[in-house]
């Protein structure tokens, strides 16, 4: 599966449309989780050969990787085809046994991490390189003297599928970096999405009313629905289905009790599944939610001019805000807005809470900011 928009990482990573990247790897059995994970533990390793090109001065025109970058190609280089979870775990454990790999013409550093000092004094460069080698494989602490953003670390990156299934609640598993792709930050985002509000297959209602499917897709305007690649028994919906299901929807939503409460606008969206027999697939879901992100990041990054220099956290609690409410904005978040200009992380914290969503969410939200320190 290709869920990704054509891309270029700083060293050299490249989707290919045949369905095999720069890197070597074949996706094509790869559902959308698989593809995240890979996607995310790929991202990952970039970013922690960076972080070494980085403590020895080479901050732009990373050497250009290929198919060395996962190691040896065996069984889709270790990857497999399907259910990768597991073998992500492999692949990276592998990995940091063997250290990393630096192609640069300058730069020959096989199993630094393996070989440890002796490994660095075997390097072809001076002195200065072999320390900041040395003083690289530490823990770094990443915090930043020009006043801003940056995020506490104080270990080694964690493997892919512990990222994907830990740092939602826990921001220490954060990574310190300010540019990552836009098809990352998507890709973050999708797993929060997941985690947060549920992927819900079948039709539901909002707590307003508003019919909703897959990730909180809003379909409530019948143009939308009609579009929706949708199934009834595993075979295509007509548009007569569709409408079929549509209209019992708006029914649903309109319901009134005797008081003229609303009685089914406060429902689980589980409550649901059986008013119905309209289905779509996960693929269907994550591109509804993709559209729905290709807007909220333009709308975010549009709000906040410098919205790329801020850190991985806030970048993720603000885009979340957005998604969910659909109006973060100055006038609607002053407060907020006011902490985020004075780099204010109590403020931020104070004010990063929805009245409209779940306890869980929000101390996601406040303990994904706490991460960030000046």
């Amino acid at each position: 599966m290709d869920i990704w928009k054509k891309h270029k990482s700083p060293l050299g990573y490249e989707t290919n449309n045949g369905g095999i990247d720069s890197y070597g790897v074949d996706y094509r059995g790869f559902s959308v989780r698989d593809e995240v994970e890979y996607q995310t533990a790929r991202n990952n390793r970039e970013n922690q050969i960076m972080d070494y090109y980085n403590n020895q001065g080479i901050t732009e025109n990373y050497p250009q990787y290929t198919t060395n970058f996962w190691g040896s190609p065996d069984n889709n280089y270790g990857f497999g085809s399907s259910n990768i979870s597991q073998n992500i775990d492999s692949v990276i454990n592998s990995l940091n046994n063997q250290g990393f790999s630096y192609n640069g013409s300058s730069i020959q550093a096989d199993n630094l991490l393996q070989q440890g000092s002796s490994g660095i004094s075997q390097l072809p460069t001076n002195s200065a390189l072999q320390n900041s080698l040395h003083t690289s494989l530490q823990p770094q602490s990443y915090l930043n003297d020009n006043q801003a953003f940056t995020t506490d670390y104080t270990d080694n990156y964690p493997v892919a599928s512990d990222a994907m299934n830990y740092n939602r609640m826990n921001p220490t598993y954060l990574y310190p970096q300010t540019n990552i792709s836009d098809e990352d930050l998507y890709a973050r985002m999708w797993e929060n999405i997941k985690e947060q509000e549920g992927v819900m297959y079948h039709p539901y209602l909002d707590t307003k009313g508003l019919i909703t499917i897959g990730g909180g897709a809003n379909v409530n305007d019948w143009n939308v629905f009609k579009q929706l690649n949708a199934t009834v028994n595993d075979i295509a919906a007509t548009e007569a289905q569709k409408w079929e299901a549509y209209n019992r929807m708006r029914q649903l939503s309109d319901e009134k009790d005797a008081n003229g409460n609303y009685v089914n606008r406060n429902m689980q969206a589980n409550f649901f599944e059986n008013k119905t027999n309209i289905r779509i697939s996960d693929a269907e879901a994550r591109g509804l939610a993709q559209s729905h992100m290709n807007n909220d990041l333009a709308h975010v990054r549009g709000e906040f001019s410098d919205f790329d220099s801020f850190p991985l956290p806030l970048k993720e609690v603000l885009l979340d805000i957005q998604y969910n409410t659909g109006n973060l904005n100055q006038q609607n978040w002053p407060n907020l807005y006011s902490a985020i200009h004075g780099r204010n992380i109590n403020g931020i914290v104070d004010n990063v809470n929805r009245k409209d969503v779940g306890k869980k969410r929000n101390d996601w939200a406040k303990k994904m900011v706490r991460s960030i320190r000046f």
